[in-house]
């Protein structure tokens, strides 16, 4: 099992830390054409939970460039909650209108 992992971790970790970048650029092109085309109001209330969405995706991408073994995992299941979150969140900021 760890020479499995040695072995497949390099690429996993790349392919794992490629979409934590995408998440970042995606949330800052929704939040942007977000705050075209809404009303200032609901943009307002949703840039507090949409602030949390861009620490989360760049800290996983930080702790998943070398972390140890015990670390991996930790940091896939803290981090996909806290993308979630805010994805969440935003919406129900925004009101059910939007």
């Amino acid at each position: 099992m760890r020479q499995f992992r040695e072995r497949q971790w390099p690429q996993t970790s790349k392919i794992v830390r490629a979409w934590m970048i995408w998440v970042v650029v995606l949330d800052l092109l929704t939040l942007a054409v977000n705050a075209a085309l809404l009303p200032a109001e609901p943009v307002r209330r949703m840039l507090a939970p949409a602030s949390i969405l861009i620490p989360a995706a760049l800290g996983a991408e930080l702790v998943l460039r070398s972390p140890p073994l015990w670390m991996e995992g930790a940091a896939i299941l803290l981090g996909v909650p806290l993308i979630l979150l805010p994805v969440a969140l935003v919406g129900v900021s925004a009101g059910g209108e939007f």
